[in-house]
């Protein structure tokens, strides 16, 4: 740690009030102080600290990265944070305490020992611009909409297969799709579609775009099919439920694309290169998404190993011994390695080499998931340079590099 603290604290928060452990460079040991979790308390204390300290800077420890109490910190230009992992801070209690006791005046002890003690080993959570932590949070955001519509939709998905299974089949396997919901809302159940004229039905199929062949086949499977149940309890109860799910489906949709339009419009501003475009297959999802993994602070990530470690697709080796243990990366942002995961699936669709590499991940009897990861590790070190260079992706010129190290992905790749 570079910088020479007035004081160093190490805060343990909570809902209702934060502990405080807080040591100043001439002092002989720490003072406890426990304030209230509001705004105002924060902001009171640090005033009053700041009187007997002027012109000096804090260091603070906590656990996480953000949450209330770190965005209340952020604003202060003399105070920088130093977060440590929640598990961390349970292990290192646990070192020293075998019986699991806990209590926040302790931890925040045992944060500041962390802060003076292993400064070395701590880095200090440097913010990025307003445009890249808007974009990041937008785009968390709308994974957790879109894994809420998806538990919606798979609700809607169990309730159809009770009373009307053949919906799925003529709406589109996708219920979340306008066709597939405005399908639902006109015939809710089997009945009210058989009695529909095939010309109505036709028309619908119409209107939403759909191809002939697409309409064919499900008039031929409407006329080969017949209901599950009559019963009138079952029926108006499910009809019900289902009315609730398609209302909720709606929203659902609309919140996507509330965030999907504020991502489109904060994107230009915190990727101005638009580096990450160049990348096969990324797309208006995963583009913003990969941006977000590297930030524009080039100094985040001093290696490609460190940002593979990072993002949680660098396996773990653990060795004993005689034992050698390698399995995936526990502690890391799920986010992140979920963001990379995705994108080199969809890489597969595009690049040739990613294809070949993936298929000989597969013959050598690795499982999807395992073949993707391997795969997401490849393009991990690929983008790390491409980010660190200020140089988009270009597939040829990959290419190329792969003939000219020998390397067999590149003879797999044409033969793919």
């Amino acid at each position: 740690m570079d910088t020479e603290y007035a004081l160093r604290i190490g805060l343990d928060w909570a809902d209702e009030k934060h502990d405080l452990m807080v040591l100043a460079a001439e002092a002989d040991g720490p003072v406890h102080y426990e304030i209230a979790s509001a705004p105002e308390s924060i902001d009171h204390w640090l005033a009053e600290r700041r009187l007997e300290h002027p012109g000096g800077r804090f260091a603070v420890c906590l656990e996480h990265t953000r949450g209330a109490v770190c965005y209340a910190l952020l604003k202060y230009d003399f105070v920088d944070l130093y977060p440590v992992n929640p598990s961390t801070l349970a292990k290192y209690r646990q070192a020293f305490g075998p019986s699991r006791s806990k209590n926040d005046r302790c931890d925040a002890e045992l944060l500041l020992e962390l802060l003076v003690t292993h400064a070395n080993r701590l880095r200090r959570l440097r913010p990025e611009h307003p445009a890249m932590r808007k974009l990041t949070l937008l785009c968390e955001a709308r994974r957790k909409e879109v894994d809420g519509r998806t538990r919606l939709t798979n609700r809607l998905r169990s309730l159809l297969k009770q009373y009307y299974p053949q919906a799925p089949q003529l709406c589109g396997d996708k219920l979340y799709t306008p066709m597939a919901l405005d399908f639902l809302k006109r015939w809710e159940t089997f009945q009210a579609l058989r009695r529909a004229r095939k010309a109505t039905i036709r028309e619908f199929y119409k209107s939403h775009h759909a191809g002939k062949r697409t309409v064919d086949s499900c008039l031929e499977a409407l006329a080969t099919s017949c209901s599950v149940t009559d019963d009138a309890a079952v029926m108006e109860t499910s009809v019900v439920r289902l009315r609730i799910l398609l209302s909720q489906i709606a929203l659902a949709n609309q919140a996507v694309q509330t965030i999907e339009e504020q991502i489109r419009r904060t994107y230009p501003e915190a990727d101005p290169e638009d580096l990450f475009a160049s990348f096969p297959r990324a797309g208006k999802a995963l583009t913003p998404r990969l941006c977000c993994a590297f930030g524009s602070d080039r100094t985040t990530f001093a290696s490609a190993e460190q940002f593979q470690a990072a993002s949680g697709v660098a396996p773990v080796t653990e060795s004993s011994g005689k034992s050698h243990w390698v399995h995936w990366r526990w502690s890391c942002s799920k986010f992140l390695r979920q963001t990379l995961v995705e994108y080199a699936q969809e890489s597969r669709k595009r690049s040739a080499w990613a294809k070949a590499f993936y298929d000989h991940q597969k013959a050598k009897g690795k499982s999807h998931q395992t073949a993707l990861r391997a795969l997401a590790f490849k393009w991990a070190r690929i983008m790390y340079r491409c980010w660190k260079n200020h140089e988009p992706y270009d597939e040829a010129r990959y290419m190329r590099s792969l003939e000219q190290h020998g390397s067999w992905l590149a003879q797999a790749a044409k033969a793919a």
